[in-house]
């Protein structure tokens, strides 16, 4: 190939690849605006409940190991060891 078609080749991909960049942009700002709309006109998701009796049920759902460990005495600290020399 000549030169001036590897660089009219590579502009043109360059191109391209920000139309592109563009198209997902605009794509995503657009799918992320219906959602906030959503939310904001029924105050629910797409599932139908609402946000904080999901972070309800899972709060129930969550295992209460961080409870027990608060519960359980303090355990004294070991002795430090001296290495050998």
């Amino acid at each position: 190939m000549s030169r001036k078609a590897r660089k009219t080749r590579a502009k043109n991909k360059e191109e391209e690849s920000h139309e592109r960049d563009i198209q997902k942009d605009h794509k995503t700002r657009q799918t992320r605006e219906n959602s906030t709309k959503q939310k904001k006109t029924t105050g629910q998701d797409q599932e139908g409940e609402s946000s904080r009796t999901k972070k309800e049920q899972k709060a129930k759902e969550r295992p209460k190991e961080h409870q027990e460990k608060k519960e359980t005495p303090n355990q004294p600290e070991r002795e430090r060891v001296k290495a050998p020399k």
